[in-house]
């Protein structure tokens, strides 16, 4: 049971960080903040982008065996682009949910 929450953990920082990178260009920033138009700050996105991948990183090595991490984590970093791009596409507006964290 703990196994999958780890493992599910980690597909989600996986997600989670894709969407911080995507948010740290400047043009997925003003499509998601239209309205509101909250300053960009570009390498605080990146560093927490780069904190969920390595967390995601970690708990993959944690849970599974250091070789089995590659194979699982660049096919996570690749589900996370695809939904983070099905989402700019779709429904943009709900990576806010990310900028409410930040």
């Amino acid at each position: 049971m703990i196994n999958g929450l780890i493992l599910f953990a980690a597909m989600l920082l996986s997600i989670v960080g894709c969407g911080y990178y995507a948010l740290s260009q400047r043009q997925h920033w003003k499509t998601v903040t239209k309205p509101s138009g909250v300053p960009l700050n570009e390498k605080r996105l990146q560093l927490f982008s780069l904190l969920a991948l390595s967390a995601s990183l970690i708990l993959y090595v944690v849970e599974e065996s250091l070789s089995f991490a590659m194979l699982l984590w660049p096919l996570s970093i690749s589900l996370g682009v695809f939904s983070v791009a099905m989402i700019l596409t779709f429904r943009p507006t709900m990576l806010r949910l990310l900028i409410g964290f930040f």
